[in-house]
């Protein structure tokens, strides 16, 4: 549900700003769609602050389209 990468993701749970996996199998991990719908629309809501207010910081681009 996201385009970030595995490293990325990997990196963002480390310091608590992306949820954690649940392990399924030896490799093998997932995430709750509670968790990620949760997650996204954090997101959201801190972009539309960025929009509203000033200064904001500054965008993940690693993820943009």
């Amino acid at each position: 549900m996201t385009s970030l990468s595995k490293s990325t993701i990997y990196k963002m749970i480390a310091e608590k700003k992306f949820p954690r996996q649940i392990q399924i199998g030896p490799q093998q991990v997932v995430w709750t769609k509670h968790a990620e719908q949760d997650w996204m629309n954090q997101k959201i809501q801190e972009a539309a602050l960025c929009v509203n207010k000033a200064p904001c910081a500054p965008l993940n681009r690693s993820w943009a389209i």
